[in-house]
């Protein structure tokens, strides 16, 4: 307000309060630590080794140059459109994993429409082989597709050309291709008209499984046949896959997961300029598929940075701006979800979606939260894809264009985890390349550490999950699998494989024959969809792309969880219960009125729930006669002392004393950790101390143990 028109009495909040300067908040600040150091109070380490800083400000962020573009321009920080979602929103990619392909494909027109905007398929892996294993070793989680009338079956009544379709065909991609083609030609769909994706990532596959049935001259030939077959006839299918999801799902960072997706990039464009086809037709053949963690910050930092290191990528080929964007696939980790008190799930999945939308991811999958439970249900389903369906139509985040755009402390995030990622892909380029990394077994090493750190965070209590290390409801009840495969439809389905194989195919052994003396055609697609249309299955087409005595290997890497230690602990002491049919409790001699004991009575009765052991919790002892003799009659296993450090040296010894006269192998526990009395206190009888550093995991398998549990 101009202070000619101001009214004398009227507050001027500039004049009267001035803006602090940086220097006076952080003194303030470290006035009120008192004494203790800022860098360890205020500032926050990251997994990626990035310092959170407890305050960002605009001079953090005025050098970065990605600030002077607006959405839909170069570099792209801000989303490849310039209306951002306002069009048409992004891709509700819902993943569609019933086994029977009739019944997948009825779920699939149900979900079509409830929201769903997309059909993206996850093929089990016997199809992502290409084999028929035996029966007893089929296993129920994803489609099964063997012949063209499979794909026929599931596909019935769906309009690819209205929606994108997304297929992850692993190493038997490019048979799956050709199937899918045959269906393209059986049902006259211009595969012009089609959008989405099919094809794998050589190097999540080659780690998932731990060997590939190709040579290592030829590993990328069937990636550069795929993309030939695209760029002469399916310009908008994707046929590159970028899999930064799979290290996420395996514990790495942002910095890794980013790293390893851009270096991936390096090695198929070096590899398909070598065979000849031109930069600007591969580029458009990449799709970036992204983890989304629970670091709300990051995760939106995470997928605006792709976006910037990809342009820079671009720039380092001399790629043209106007086609250097990247479809960003994202879909929420697999890493912190949980098999106990699984609806926490949904809060994660929330967040997680939450900050891929703020990000500007191009399509979302929301892993249902059973997922660590059972296949998912028509309820967990539903649950997952209307997550997606509320942010946008009841959030309204379709109706902004980059909410985040500007925001210091994600615009400064952003930028230090380009930085720190492009980084490291110079480090892997200087090993070599990924694949040398990953063949000496070097990236697999780097985030398996990263996975162990964090894992032993969440067993020491440091990473919070509710309900698994935290807030245990000692009462759950498991999820009923309401969706158990049947054994005889297994069975059935087997046999109708086996039928097939053993039908009349006139024409299929010229053309299975053609495709093994022209495997390494440029054009060998058409030729595998013919094999389909006259009755080929995928195993016998597959087997005729590879050479059998060709095998890549590495070791493996596999998908991990955060409270893997702790939820392994608690299956195994519930089974141990069960098998037993006893109770494993702690009884909590809870000593002095309640302002005495209550802090650590509550703290152990939340540390011993992680284990799923039973806590008889009382009101307070007066006496230790009192205490010994309910400890006594509980029957419990163990006794855990709660009462201050002042009081434990007459406590302690009084108690020890009086229970073991009558129960000599009472386990004997005390809350709290005086470092002066530790060693005089073990020699007095106590077997464990829980306090607020101790690794929860290590110091539970210690009394399980104790109590018989192996």
């Amino acid at each position: 307000m101009d202070k000619d028109t101001r009214q004398p009495n009227e507050l001027d909040i500039l004049s009267e309060f001035p803006p602090p300067t940086w220097e006076e908040w952080k003194k303030t600040v470290e006035e009120t630590l008192k004494g203790a150091p800022y860098e360890k109070v205020m500032i926050t380490k990251t997994y990626e080794g990035i310092d959170l800083q407890p305050i960002y400000r605009y001079e953090d962020i005025k050098d970065l140059p990605h600030l002077n573009s607006l959405p839909g321009q170069p570099p792209f920080v801000r989303g490849n459109s310039a209306a951002g979602y306002l069009t048409n929103g992004w891709i509700i990619a819902q993943q569609q994993n019933q086994w029977n392909p009739s019944k997948a494909n009825l779920i699939l027109l149900d979900e079509l429409n409830r929201g769903l905007n997309s059909v993206n398929l996850k093929l089990n892996k016997h199809t992502r082989w290409a084999v028929i294993p035996p029966l007893e070793e089929l296993e129920s989680d994803g489609i099964w597709l063997n012949n063209l009338n499979d794909v026929s079956i599931l596909l019935n009544n769906v309009d690819l050309t209205a929606v994108p379709l997304f297929i992850d065909g692993g190493e038997a991609a490019i048979a799956i291709l050709g199937l899918f083609n045959a269906y393209f030609e059986q049902m006259n769909i211009p595969p012009e008209h089609l959008s989405g994706f099919i094809g794998f990532d050589l190097f999540s596959s080659l780690v998932k499984d731990g060997e590939l049935p190709f040579s290592e001259d030829d590993r990328y030939l069937h990636i550069y046949q795929m993309s030939n077959w695209a760029i002469q006839n399916a310009p908008n299918i994707r046929t590159i896959l970028l899999d930064g999801a799979f290290w996420g799902n395996c514990g790495a960072n942002a910095v890794q997961e980013l790293a390893v997706a851009m270096s991936s990039a390096v090695e198929y464009i070096n590899a398909l300029q070598e065979k000849g086809l031109a930069l600007d037709r591969i580029v458009p053949r990449f799709l970036l598929k992204l983890s989304l963690g629970s670091n709300l910050y990051m995760e939106i930092a995470k997928v605006r940075a792709a976006r910037l290191l990809w342009s820079e990528l671009m720039k380092a080929y001399n790629v043209p701006a106007e086609i250097s964007k990247i479809w960003i696939h994202a879909v929420t980790t697999s890493f912190n979800k949980t098999m106990y008190d699984p609806y926490v799930n949904v809060l994660r999945t929330a967040t997680e979606s939450f900050s891929g939308v703020i990000g500007g991811i191009d399509s979302l999958e929301v892993t249902p939260f059973d997922i660590r439970i059972k296949t998912d249900d028509e309820f967990s389903r539903r649950i997952a894809r209307n997550q997606q369906l509320i942010l946008m139509e009841e959030a309204h985040l379709n109706k902004v264009t980059d909410p985040a755009g500007g925001c210091y402390y994600i615009e400064k995030l952003t930028a230090e985890l380009a930085e720190q990622a492009w980084v490291k892909m110079q480090s892997i380029e200087q090993q070599g390349g990924l694949f040398k990394a990953i063949k000496k077994g070097l990236m697999q090493s780097e985030i398996s550490k990263v996975a162990n750190e964090k894992i032993q965070n969440s067993n020491k209590r440091k990473d919070i999950f509710v309900g698994i290390n935290m807030f245990v409801n000692s009462l759950e009840q498991p999820l009923e699998n309401g969706s158990t495969v049947c054994k005889c439809e297994l069975q059935d389905y087997y046999d109708k494989i086996v039928t097939y194989e053993d039908t009349e195919r006139p024409e299929l052994h010229r053309i299975l024959q053609k495709i093994s003396d022209s495997r390494f055609d440029d054009n060998i697609i058409p030729l595998l969809s013919d094999a389909f249309i006259n009755g080929a299955v995928l195993e016998e087409v597959f087997d005729l792309l590879i050479d059998d005595e060709e095998i890549l290997k590495a070791d493996s890497l596999n998908e991990s969880y955060g409270t893997r230690d702790i939820e392994r602990l608690r299956q195994q002491v519930i089974a141990y219960q069960q098998k037993n049919q006893t109770v494993l409790s702690v009884f909590l001699a809870n000593m002095g009125p309640v302002s005495q004991h209550k802090a650590r009575a509550d703290f152990s009765t939340g540390f011993f729930q992680v284990a799923g052991f039973y806590v008889a919790n009382t009101e307070g002892f007066y006496t230790v006669e009192e205490a010994a003799e309910s400890a006594i009659l509980s029957n419990a296993q163990a006794v855990c002392i709660c009462s201050t450090d002042d009081t434990y040296p007459a406590l302690v010894p009084a108690l020890i004393t009086q229970i073991k006269a009558k129960k000599p192998d009472m386990i004997f526990i005390l809350a709290g950790y005086p470092q002066d009395m530790t060693e005089s206190y073990q020699k007095e009888g106590i077997d464990i101390f829980i306090h607020i550093r101790a690794n929860a995991y290590e110091t539970l398998s210690d009394l399980a143990e104790r109590m018989g549990v192996k």
